[in-house]
């Protein structure tokens, strides 16, 4: 990844494919900026691992890379709202 910022935007929801999810499933759309983290990576390793102990063959590979997003809005949606949050 270039080292310069990048625009990025994150979808995560709790759906489980189920009937209910049309009307209780939530949707958080994250928008930020990206970059490679190279300056703390080993301490952002170790606190990823702490949570994910079976991805240390993962995160050990050269390949992979830790990136950190830096958020600027969060879009909340549900099936009857939708709220925007500006940091």
């Amino acid at each position: 990844m270039d080292p310069i910022y990048q625009n990025v935007s994150l979808l995560i929801d709790n759906r489980i494919n189920q009937p209910t999810d049309i009307s209780q499933a939530i949707a958080v759309t994250v928008i930020g900026t990206a970059r490679e983290e190279t300056e703390n990576r080993s301490s952002l390793q170790s606190v990823f691992l702490a949570r994910h102990p079976h991805l240390e063959q993962f995160v050990d590979n050269p390949n992979n890379t830790m990136i950190l997003v830096s958020v600027s809005q969060y879009i909340i949606a549900s099936f009857n709202k939708t709220e925007r949050v500006v940091l």
